[in-house]
């Protein structure tokens, strides 16, 4: 099911009627626009709150108080981002459905099945008194500005033909798992693997295991990993399950429904990355240290993040929040500036349980036990309701039951899901903490509290330091066994407890004066523990040569870096191109004058260079013609699903020493056996003759941003493409993929748009800290029209930055809004 056909039949009506009747119209594009200067007599605040705007829409909260300046940011999100959150808060109730009818019907389905709205409940009355008072005075706000804007809701209520209902204040934690869950993808190393493990001889099985390669950078330097810090190891022995044909149509089910879901609602289909790094106080021109931070998500329309400033006597704080919660979750305050990255733990568990006739009880260390069982009811416009039999394991939901289908069907082996996620934690009392920490050691103090999705965490001090930790529950688990489902028939399998804090990764003021974190393991001991999910070690090693190319760095060599696209692995890989071609009489001019030009290519990935248009277009090629003949379109098409796996996979087995051992390059379809080089070959071949059909005979013309272009999609896109011009943003060439610092990553099972990267951009000097640069995506309004609906993607886009200054002296010249109590 494609996204276009959720939005159908009544609501295709009311788009057309809407957008060519009256959408152009002033009085209906500008009655939802947020008021933004003036007075407001609300209930709900003590004291006065000032709300300055800039130009860019971004606001600088003024309040006597924490309350209020909670309040305020509640207001201010549903002011701009009401839709967007709203939507996202439905999703994770699995009230989709109600909205949207029965095409929705299995997304709701799914997180019904994965609890969310019940774990948020329970979060929320496991939490800090600090965080409870925190959610109470933020969704205060939310539904103080619903109500005074009854009727002025954003054009997407409209139609959908539906209002928001008032926010609880456990909803916040809703939220917040429902961004660790877009960054849990450890789930679908289980579900291909599976797969792959029917299908391939283990000869094949082992040569698609990706790994970290032995010279890939790490985050703390060999050198200064201490005895203390070295990590268990764990048991190479693996308790793996057998994969019936009842557990591959499940896994099968699985995947395919979240892929269609998280396309859906704009979460990441792939794992993401992100950059961190830092210098310290020797090698930053200013004396101070510089942090910069670019978290790479799915691209969504509005983007993700809200940039606001937040200030009181208690509390002053400026970064990116997420609307929906209320915290500043990268950013910086009077003393600290903070980034993070993804830690790639896999903290997902798929266990294959045994099942009685009788489907209420399954079978562990030699004994049934029961399961449990709740019955949930879900809307669905314009149809019946729907009975939801939901049942669990004491390690997690069946995920079975996320299938309509399946779910009626009386499977003796089913799959039960074990996540990090499920347990008790304060991510909030963690940002909270950081918003108002002093230097790095309340920082570290503050990431106690954090479990769900683990991270690396990076901070600079005003007094000159640089920290790095990880933080986040890592699962003890006895087996090395990361990849394959495992038997839920013995306990062995579950989990033991989680790491101590005091154990994870950490190092402050390194000998080499920075700290970088690109996804890549924290150290060595560390890269067996966690899991196999690590990016390519391309953007580590571009920042770690670019970080030791100088004595001193400014806030514009960060800039600059930001936006590098240089790949070291592209630089690699074209080595293997030439090498495959020597010797060989070449027939083809244009294939002759490209093999010649890798021999001198640096692997810089420039927009309007062919040889990236080259490069790239044979990476898609030598992926298809190394793996498509073993597995088999579909099982292709879900390996290519997390890109960094495939990415890490061809680079291993192409670096081999020995690569005639290597039998994946052999194409089973023929009778003879095909080697490395003639796969290389092979795939040069054909990407000549592709760009010789599509871009003409002129290799000078073959620019990689001819096909490769980012585009921004709204929620509602796809339906015309009159109305697509007006609320999508671009397409744009752009240069980059997912191997260099500016991560512009594609599909590799569908290319060429970026679809994801650097969802904002961050760069905080210290000895300047109330001046620093920010960008967003698109913009800070929601409101298709709205001269902040993507007044910043040009910007985003040519790497510029908004100098974000947050003195007093400078927002306060902006126009306000003044809430008054009333």
């Amino acid at each position: 099911m494609k996204k276009n056909k959720i939005i159908s039949g009544l609501v295709l009506v009311l788009v057309i009627t809407f957008i060519f009747s009256f959408f152009l119209s002033q009085r209906i594009i500008k009655k939802s626009y947020p008021k933004t200067d003036g007075e407001m007599y609300l209930k709900g605040i003590k004291s006065e709150v000032i709300i300055y705007r800039d130009e860019f829409g971004i606001p600088y909260i003024e309040a006597q108080n924490e309350e209020d300046l909670f309040f305020a940011l509640g207001f201010v999100h549903s002011q701009d981002r009401l839709f967007q959150m709203d939507i996202t808060r439905r999703a994770g109730m699995g009230r989709l459905a109600e909205i949207l009818g029965s095409e929705a019907l299995e997304f709701d389905i799914v997180f019904r099945t994965a609890g969310f709205d019940k774990l948020a409940k329970k979060l929320y009355e496991n939490s800090s008194a600090e965080s409870k008072k925190i959610c109470q005075s933020y969704v205060r706000g939310i539904n103080t500005y619903i109500e005074k804007n009854s009727g002025n809701f954003s054009i997407e209520f409209d139609l959908l033909n539906y209002q928001p209902e008032k926010w609880e204040p456990y909803q916040v934690y809703l939220i917040a798992r429902l961004v660790a869950w877009e960054l849990n993808l450890g789930w679908w190393v289980d579900v291909v693997y599976a797969q792959l493990q029917n299908k391939l001889p283990q000869e094949k099985l082992d040569q698609l295991i990706p790994g970290y390669p032995e010279n890939g950078p790490t985050i703390i330097p060999s050198s200064q990993v201490t005895d203390g810090k070295k990590i268990l190891k764990l048991s190479s022995s693996e308790k793996q399950a057998k994969n019936t044909s009842q557990i591959l149509e499940q896994l099968k089910s699985f995947l395919e429904t979240n892929i269609k879901l998280r396309k859906f609602l704009g979460m990441n289909e792939s794992y993401s990355g992100s950059n961190s790094w830092a210098v310290s106080s020797k090698l930053s021109k200013t004396g101070k240290p510089i942090l910069a931070n670019d978290p790479h998500l799915m691209y969504s329309l509005p983007s993700k993040w809200y940039i606001v400033s937040l200030n009181s006597p208690s509390l002053k704080v400026s970064g990116v929040t997420i609307p929906g919660s209320p915290s500043v979750v990268i950013g910086k305050n009077e003393n600290i500036a903070w980034g993070l990255t993804n830690l790639m733990v896999d903290d997902c568990d798929l266990f294959i349980e045994k099942i009685d006739s009788t489907g209420l009880n399954y079978y562990v260390n030699n004994e049934w036990k029961k399961l449990n069982i709740e019955f949930d009811t879900i809307k669905v416009k314009d149809s019946l309701e729907v009975i939801l039999n939901i049942k669990s394991t004491h390690r997690g939901p069946l995920i079975q039951q996320s299938n309509k289908f399946l779910a009626q069907s009386n499977f003796d082996q089913a799959i039960s899901m074990k996540w990090t996620g499920y347990e008790m934690s304060d991510e909030l009392l963690t940002f909270y903490k950081i918003n108002k920490a002093r230097d790095y050691i309340e920082f570290r103090e503050a990431l106690r509290y954090f479990n769900c999705p683990a991270q690396n965490f990076l901070c600079a001090d005003s007094r000159g330091n640089i920290f790095y930790k990880a933080a986040g529950k890592i699962p003890i688990r006895k087996y090395s066994n990361f990849l394959f489902p495992l038997d839920g028939t013995t306990s062995d399998n579950d989990w033991s407890s989680f790491l101590e804090f005091n154990s994870l990764p950490e190092i402050l003021n390194p000998d080499q004066g920075f700290i970088a974190t690109n996804n890549n393991p924290p150290s060595k001991d560390f890269i067996n523990l966690v899991g196999d999910l690590w990016e390519p070690s391309s953007r580590a090693e571009r920042i770690y040569e670019l970080l030791k190319s100088k004595k001193q760095f400014s806030v514009n060599d960060f800039k600059e870096f930001q936006n590098d696209v240089l790949s070291p692995y592209a630089k690699n890989i074209s080595s293997h191109i030439v090498n495959a071609f020597e010797g060989t009489k070449i027939k083809n001019k244009n294939l002759e004058q490209a093999v010649t030009s890798f021999k001198q290519w640096s692997g810089d990935l420039k927009k309007y260079d062919p040889l990236s248009a080259i490069y790239s277009i044979f990476m898609i090629k030598l992926l298809k013609n190394t793996f498509l003949d073993e597995l088999g379109s579909d099982l292709y098409k879900q390996f290519l699903f997390v890109g960094n796996v495939p990415l890490r996979v061809i680079h291993k087995i192409l670096n081999e020493p020995y690569p005639d051992s290597i039998s994946l390059f052999d194409d089973v379809s023929t009778t003879k056996i095909e080697t490395r080089n003639e796969i290389i070959r092979k795939s040069l071949v054909e990407t000549i003759k592709e760009l010789e059909t599509s871009l003409g005979n002129d290799l000078k013309k073959w620019h990689w941003g001819e096909i490769h272009k980012v585009k921004f999609h709204h929620l509602f896109s796809g339906k015309s493409k009159l109305i697509d011009e007006f609320i999508n943003i671009g397409p744009f060439p752009i240069g980059g993929d997912q191997t260099t610092l500016l991560n512009t990553s594609f599909k590799y099972y569908e290319p060429f748009e970026n679809y994801l990267g650097p969802s904002m951009r961050q760069i905080v000097d210290l000895s300047n800290i109330d001046s620093s640069l920010i960008i967003i995506t698109s913009g800070q309004s929601g409101h298709i029209g709205h001269q902040n609906y993507k007044d910043q993607s040009l910007m985003w886009l040519n790497g510029e930055y908004i100098d974000f200054i947050t003195t007093p002296e400078k927002y306060r010249n902006y126009p306000n809004l003044r809430l008054l109590p009333e």
